[in-house]
C-alpha cells in the first residue's frame, strides 16, 4: 500500500490513502508507524487550513498517542488544533457536525486542555524555582569557599607569626 501511495505521480496530497494507513497501523498496535501517517494528515491541516471531517479521527488519536507516551506540550497542539477543527465544521457543516463520533467533545477537550496547561504552568515554575535554588546555594557555596581560603591565610598567618616568637 506504501509503495502504491509513493506511485502517484500527480499533485494531490491523497488524504484517503494515508489516513486509512495510519487508522490501520493503529488498529493492528503498530502506534509509532500509525503516528506518521496520522502527522502527515496534521501537515496537510497546516498547508490548507482546512480538513474533511472524516479525518477528524486523527486528531483524537494523535492526542491519545503524545497522551499516552506524556508528551503534553504536543498534546495540548493537538488538542487545541481539534477544537478549531470542531468550530470550523459546527460553522461550515451544521448538517454533519451533530452526526461526527466524536471520542472527544468540546468540553473533554477544554477540561484536558487545561489540565495539561496547568501541569505545562506548574512544571515551568518548578523549573524557575529550582534554577533559583541552585543558584542561591552555588553563591553561598562559592561564598563559604572564599571565606574559608581567607581564614586559613589569616590562620597560617597568626601561625606563622608565633613560630617566629
Amino acid at each position: 500500500m506504501k509503495e502504491a501511495l509513493n506511485s502517484y505521480n500527480d499533485q494531490w496530497s491523497h488524504n484517503t490513502e494515508v489516513y486509512y494507513l495510519g487508522l490501520a497501523n493503529w488498529k493492528l498496535g503498530k502506534h509509532a508507524v500509525a503516528i506518521k501517517y496520522l502527522e502527515e494528515i496534521d501537515k496537510e491541516y497546516e498547508k490548507e487550513k482546512k480538513l474533511d471531517p472524516q479525518f477528524r479521527t486523527a486528531y483524537e488519536l494523535l492526542i491519545k498517542y503524545n497522551d499516552s507516551i506524556g508528551n503534553k506540550d504536543k498534546q495540548l497542539l493537538y488538542i487545541n488544533k481539534l477544537m478549531l477543527l470542531d468550530r470550523s465544521y459546527e460553522k461550515n457543516f451544521k448538517y454533519l457536525y451533530s452526526k461526527i463520533n466524536k471520542e472527544y467533545d468540546t468540553q473533554k477537550l477544554i477540561d484536558i486542555k487545561n489540565r495539561i496547561e496547568k501541569s505545562l504552568k506548574f512544571r515551568n515554575y518548578l523549573g524557575v524555582f529550582l534554577l533559583l535554588l541552585i543558584s542561591i546555594i552555588s553563591f553561598y557555596g562559592y561564598r563559604f569557599y572564599k571565606l574559608q581560603k581567607i581564614y586559613k591565610a589569616r590562620f597560617d598567618d597568626i601561625v606563622a607569626e608565633k613560630s617566629k616568637k
